[in-house]
């Protein structure tokens, strides 16, 4: 009786009760946040890592939010420009709704994390110049990308075996110039 009480009370006030983001996501941006040198070098970090905000209500600088589901999940994260450093933390595949990473022109190095192959809904990733990127590409899943901008890194490998371009028909604009990749791209 309280509960309908107090949601009725809630609808005709015009309350809205916030579903907060999983737990999970949350601590996928805190890790993201401290491996990539948040506290030090990002050039912006509005509210990141402001006690008891959520990323999607009180907007993390460069993190949008899906809200029209519930519970609402991150759909995007946009840093490019913002002085990032370090490497991509392995629990950025607990984000496995998101659709858009741009990272481009930062200071991002390492290896690309096993658990992006996670990220099944990403139809756009950017990590153009940040010059330091090295490694194989096999984490990336590629069924959605539209968009895939990954010049001027040190990626390395064989294009057919790196990619996979079976079931790829859906990337638009392909960037990899100037990495150390081998092969050819097939004919549309």
């Amino acid at each position: 009786m309280k509960f309908n009480l107090l949601l009725l009370l809630s609808v005709a006030i015009g309350l809205v009760i916030a579903v907060p983001l999983p737990a999970q996501e949350i601590q996928a941006l805190k890790d993201f946040f401290y491996s990539t040198g948040g506290p030090d070098s990002w050039f912006v970090k509005t509210n990141w890592m402001t006690p008891n905000t959520d990323p999607c209500t009180a907007p993390w600088y460069g993190v949008e939010c899906d809200t029209t589901s519930s519970p609402p999940h991150v759909d995007g994260i946009f840093l490019s420009n913002n002085n990032l450093t370090g490497t991509l933390p392995d629990s950025i595949g607990a984000l496995t709704a998101i659709t858009s990473i741009d990272l481009g022109c930062n200071h991002l190095r390492g290896t690309l994390p096993q658990s992006m192959s996670q990220l099944d809904q990403l139809s756009g990733l950017s990590l153009r110049e940040n010059w330091e990127l090295t490694g194989s590409l096999t984490p990336l899943s590629l069924y959605q990308m539209k968009w895939l901008h990954l010049d001027f890194n040190k990626f390395n490998g064989s294009l057919e075996n790196i990619l996979g371009w079976e079931g790829c028909d859906s990337i638009q604009v392909l960037g990899l110039t100037d990495n150390m990749l081998t092969g050819t791209i097939p004919e549309a």
